[in-house]
């Protein structure tokens, strides 16, 4: 009973997180110092105001490194994780031939709109500037189309290089 009791008071203390690395050795003493008037601080004195400790802190420095070490032979032994290598990632060509081919569609797509509504409102005998205007508009649907088709082309092959290595 009595040892549980020590092992109580240990806990209170400190130690186990002394033998985990989170407390120093001279934190942990000076808390033993505290529970047990017959243990030092670190600096050699008792802790409390005129009492002598019947040890030396070098002799509990001792112990507590016999402590440690029984303790770290008794832990399991901890496993070494070794990476496996993985294989690179690749980005496929075909995705470069499918952004081209799907930015070539909005180009078309936008070209034919754009004119297609120019006609008709030529046809329909809109003013001049209307019918600017919708052209106007188609051509900078169609310049959009073709800058983010090169953007994109571009960014997908800066992913694969990055990838790639």
């Amino acid at each position: 009973m009595q040892d549980r009791c020590a092992c109580y008071l240990l806990g209170l203390r400190g130690i186990d997180k002394y033998l985990a690395g989170r407390l120093s050795e001279d934190t942990l003493i000076n808390n033993l110092a505290h529970e047990w008037a017959s243990l030092p601080t670190a600096m050699g004195k008792g802790a409390y105001a005129g009492q002598n400790a019947a040890v030396g802190p070098d002799r509990v420095r001792k112990v507590l490194a016999k402590v440690r070490q029984r303790h770290g032979a008794s832990q399991p032994a901890r496993e070494i994780v070794v990476e496996k290598e993985v294989d690179k990632p690749v980005v496929p060509v075909s995705v470069e031939a499918e952004i081209r081919k799907r930015t070539d569609q909005w180009s078309w797509i936008t070209t034919i709109f754009g004119s297609g509504g120019a006609g008709l409102a030529a046809l329909a005998g809109m003013d001049w500037q209307t019918v600017t205007a919708i052209g106007a508009l188609a051509l900078g649907g169609l310049i959009i189309a073709l800058l983010l088709r090169r953007q994109i082309v571009c960014a997908v092959q800066d992913v694969r290089r990055m990838i790639e290595g």
